[in-house]
Order: C-alpha cells, then sequence, then structure tokens
C-alpha cells in the first residue's frame, strides 16, 4: 500500500508500455497517481516517473497537450527536491527531447539532450545504456536536419555502448539499430538498411517485442521502404499493411508514426500508378499531422512534397507549384535546406516551371538546386543524379546542347559512383 504499491504498479505499466499495451499501461499507471494523491506523495521520485511515464504513452499516442503537462508536472517535482542533475531528471529531458523533436522544434530538442549527457558526463556514466539512448535521440535529431553522416556517427556510438554493456538484445538497441537504417536508407545503402532492420527485428524478438506494439510496427513498415525501392511491391505492401494494423491495435491511430506509414502506403499506390488511392492516403497522413500539430515537421513536409510530384504528375501544375512550395518553406523554417528531400523540393519545383513554359526560371531553379546540394554531393546520392538528369534535359529543350551534355556525363558518373544498388537499371 501507499508509495510502494504505486512503485509497483509504475512498473507494471511500464512493462505493459514496451508491450504497446498502452491501455493497460495507462490504467496501473492512473491507479499510481490515485495512490499518490490518496497519500499525498505527490512530490516523490516515484510520482515524478509515474508521470514521465504517462507522458510518453500521450506522445506515442498523439496526444501533445497533455505529454507536455505530464513532463512538466514530473519537472516540477525533480526541481523541488533539488535533482534536476540525477539520473531521473536525465530521463525525463530524453524524452522531453523526443517530444520536441516529433514536433519539429530541433533547437528545444537538442538542448535537452544536452542537458541530459552533461548529467551523465558528471557522474561518469557516458558509456552507460542510458547514455547510449541519449547519443541515439541526437542522431535522430541529427538525421531529421539532414546531417546523415553526423547522424551515422551519433547512432553507431549508441550501438557500441549497447554492444560493450551487454544489452544489445532489446528495445534501446533495436531502437537505435531502426533509426541507423532510416540513416543508411537515405544514403541510398539499402542492402545495409535491410540488414540492420533484421538485426534489429532480432533484437526485439530476444525482448519477446516482435509480436506486436510500437517497436515491431516501426521495424516493418521500414523494411516495407526498402523493399519498394528494390521494386518487391507486394512484399512492401504487406509489410506495411500490417505495421499499419499494429500501431492502430495499439490505439495509435492519431500518432505521427501511423502518418509515416499512411504516407509510405501513399507512395507505393503512386509507384503502382495508382494515384488517386496515393492521393488519399497522402491526405490520410496530412490529417494526422493537422490534428497533432506537426506540420512544421520534417514528415510532413515529405507529405507535401509527395503531394505536389502527384499534382504535377496528373497535370495539375498550380495545385503541384503550391504543395511544393510549402515543403520548401519548411524546409526553411526548420533549417534542413541541405536535406535531398530540400533538393528534390526544389528539383520539382524547377521541372513545374519548365513544363510551364518559364525556363529561365527553371534553370534559376536547378542551379539553386546544386547551390544546396554539396553534402549530397558528398555522397554521390540517387537525389543528385536525378537534379543533374532534369537539369540536363531543361537544357537539351532549350537548345543548349553542350552544356547537357555536361550535365548528363555528370548525371551517369553519379549513378555509376552511388551506393544504391541496382540504380544504373
Amino acid at each position: 500500500k501507499g508509495t510502494d504499491a504505486g512503485a509497483i504498479l509504475w512498473r507494471i505499466g511500464n512493462i505493459f508500455s514496451f508491450e504497446g499495451n498502452f491501455a493497460e499501461a495507462r490504467s496501473r499507471l492512473g491507479v499510481a497517481m490515485q495512490i499518490y494523491e490518496a497519500t499525498n506523495t505527490k512530490l516523490t521520485l516515484d510520482a515524478a516517473t509515474t508521470m514521465r511515464l504517462l507522458g510518453i504513452i500521450e506522445v506515442e499516442q498523439g496526444n501533445y497537450e497533455a505529454a507536455l503537462a505530464m513532463y512538466e508536472e514530473s519537472r516540477r517535482v525533480y526541481e523541488a527536491r533539488k535533482m534536476l542533475c540525477s539520473p531521473g531528471a536525465a530521463n525525463l529531458f530524453r524524452n522531453m527531447a523526443a517530444f520536441h523533436r516529433k514536433r519539429g522544434d530541433f533547437d528545444n530538442a537538442e538542448e535537452m539532450l544536452k542537458a541530459a549527457w552533461q548529467i551523465y558526463a558528471s557522474a561518469g556514466a557516458m558509456r552507460s545504456p542510458d547514455a547510449a539512448a541519449i547519443l541515439r535521440h541526437q542522431g535522430v535529431v541529427l538525421m531529421h536536419k539532414g546531417e546523415l553522416l553526423a547522424a551515422r556517427v551519433k547512432l553507431e556510438e549508441a550501438l557500441e555502448i549497447h554492444h560493450d554493456a551487454g544489452s544489445e538484445l532489446g528495445v534501446e538497441a533495436a531502437s537505435a539499430l531502426r533509426y541507423l537504417a532510416d540513416v543508411l536508407f537515405l544514403l541510398d545503402d539499402y542492402s545495409g538498411a535491410f540488414t540492420t532492420l533484421q538485426k534489429a527485428w532480432h533484437s526485439a524478438e530476444a525482448s519477446a517485442l516482435n509480436e506486436g506494439g510500437p517497436t515491431p510496427a516501426g521495424i516493418l513498415w521500414r523494411m516495407g521502404r526498402v523493399r519498394s525501392v528494390q521494386k518487391d511491391t507486394e512484399g512492401a505492401r504487406r509489410d506495411l499493411e500490417q505495421s499499419l494494423q499494429l500501431y492502430l491495435d495499439c490505439n495509435m491511430g492519431n500518432s505521427l508514426e501511423v502518418a509515416y506509414v499512411l504516407h509510405k502506403i501513399g507512395k507505393l499506390h503512386y509507384h503502382s500508378s495508382e494515384l488517386q488511392e496515393a492521393l488519399r492516403k497522402y491526405e490520410e497522413s496530412w490529417a494526422v499531422h493537422e490534428a497533432l500539430g506537426t506540420m512544421l515537421s520534417f514528415p510532413a513536409a515529405e507529405v507535401l512534397r509527395s503531394m505536389g510530384s502527384l499534382h504535377r504528375a496528373t497535370g495539375d501544375l498550380a495545385a503541384g507549384a503550391a504543395k511544393l512550395r510549402a515543403a520548401w518553406e519548411t524546409h526553411e523554417k526548420l533549417q534542413s535546406t541541405g536535406s535531398p528531400e530540400a533538393v528534390g523540393v526544389l528539383r520539382n519545383l524547377a521541372c513545374i516551371d519548365m513544363e510551364q513554359g518559364e525556363g529561365e526560371a527553371a534553370l534559376e531553379r536547378f542551379a539553386q538546386a546544386w547551390a544546396i546540394s554539396g553534402a549530397c554531393r558528398e555522397r554521390n546520392t540517387s537525389e543528385v543524379g536525378s537534379l543533374l538528369y532534369e537539369w540536363g534535359s531543361a537544357l537539351s529543350a532549350l537548345g543548349r546542347r553542350s552544356d547537357a551534355a555536361e550535365k548528363f556525363r555528370l548525371a551517369w558518373r553519379t549513378y555509376q559512383d552511388s551506393p544504391c544498388q541496382g540504380i544504373l537499371s
């Protein structure tokens, strides 16, 4: 009874949360909070942990205002107890960083992670699994900012710590592997991404987390994404639909993760020339972003880019340009204009300029895209090849054959050097 019962209940709730059973987790954590209220122990560390765990569930289910309220309540406990430099506070800062990241607020996310890292550095615990989790979150923020090589370093360092600590088979390591696969995918290393996802699945399996919940759902949609670019349409469709169902089973229909999956399913329809179904999925994804208030985020910018590309494909150039301009403005606000995705936005806008007969405007736009693509060029990504090819096509159409030939040669060299398997076909 009393706080002992609360401490047991929040631990049980945490187990249910890891399994993706948020209803049971919320029930246990809610009873724990009732105990703290009844015993006047809301300023205990167990109460702070309970509120933090409730905040995590609210984030997972897309209830961001409720999540922030829980996190702030938890923080007030640490402040009242003068324990803002404790490991518990570091865990809270890490969770708050994830909250800010999912809302596209990378500055606050990085500040929270810096504060959490300082706590572990002061305690000489930089090689602990908790420190690895901070590195993982730092890697994810860098990835969303388009700093892929720096992100890869952070994630690989996190995995090295898990290996040294004997915690490479667990949910935290599975999460690090999942995000490393994201980075490899964005670097066009699809084989490496899929192998990394298989390792993540094995890690989740070792923790009995592969049967349901957000962990396997997150691995499955990423597998589907890789299968899609490798032209395994049926395998991709199977993985994405299964992932979506797992999220819905966790009552995560209004979450950022579901917005991701709906977008990926839409892209699969798009590449199968099922344009109306693709648009429907894009709109469903955007509706989730609107419900969450995450329209100013990297994933939302990608939905806008996909909508713009689809409208362009159907001949609605005005609607396509409007969506693409909105995507570009989002990248500007997020300071992610050096990412391959942002380069792709400008490339599509330049193509629309050409299709509207505005050749000089198109060439200016291609040059702008080239100017910001330095980081992409260092990695020889397929987006650079696409940019050079479209630029060359525009120059050729405008009668500048010599300049066009130069761009085509550079495009071919980029495709030859790209780590993207099979791109030359």
